[in-house]
């Protein structure tokens, strides 16, 4: 059945030149989207690795604690 349904798109796509073209187009928004989200939480990952080391050395240094 799946191959079928495989066959029916391939004729559909090469009689409409055009539904390729969209489904091209589909790919490569979607590829740079996942690209874009997955920056984002790379960036969210180590600007909260920046700020938890600023709050450890303001933690230190309002306990007291001389640090060298």
């Amino acid at each position: 059945m799946l191959e079928n349904l495989l066959d029916t798109l391939n004729v559909l796509l090469l009689q409409h030149p055009h539904l390729l073209g969209a489904m091209r187009f589909l790919f490569w928004f979607k590829s740079w989207l996942i690209l874009c989200v997955f920056s984002v939480f790379v960036c969210l990952v180590y600007m909260e690795q920046r700020l938890r080391g600023k709050r450890k050395t303001l933690k230190r240094q309002t306990q007291g604690v001389f640090i060298a």
